[in-house]
């Protein structure tokens, strides 16, 4: 889905709508992020990242949001090297919920900082 700006948005169930901009928007975002952050709090945040092959656990989506909406979504904070949904057994719908893999830890911890609550 894209919006008015021209930008892919995500709508989660949680009712919050998260919308992607430009490249260059979502790159300054990332690094004032980072900035924002105490350096203790980043190092364990990439850590605990890079332990989990850089994988972040995203949920409360919509069960028809698509790869490309979420890629637009996590791309705000890194390069995204795959997306997978994860299925309900019984009828293979997406259970609203998927595992993003980065490119790099520092990517992968600021996305689940960001998107966290």
């Amino acid at each position: 889905m894209a919006d008015e700006a021209g930008g892919a948005s995500i709508q989660l169930m949680t009712g919050q709508q998260h919308t992607a901009g430009t490249p260059q928007q979502a790159e300054q975002a990332a690094l004032q992020a980072l900035v924002t952050q105490a350096p203790e709090v980043q190092e364990e945040a990439v850590r605990e990242a890079a332990e989990s092959n850089c994988k972040v656990y995203v949920a409360n989506m919509t069960w028809w949001s698509t790869e490309a909406e979420v890629e637009a979504l996590c791309s705000e904070y890194g390069k995204v090297v795959s997306i997978e949904f994860i299925a309900d057994r019984s009828n293979g719908k997406s259970k609203g919920c998927a595992l993003v893999e980065f490119s790099e830890p520092q990517a992968a911890a600021l996305c689940k900082d960001k998107l966290q609550g």
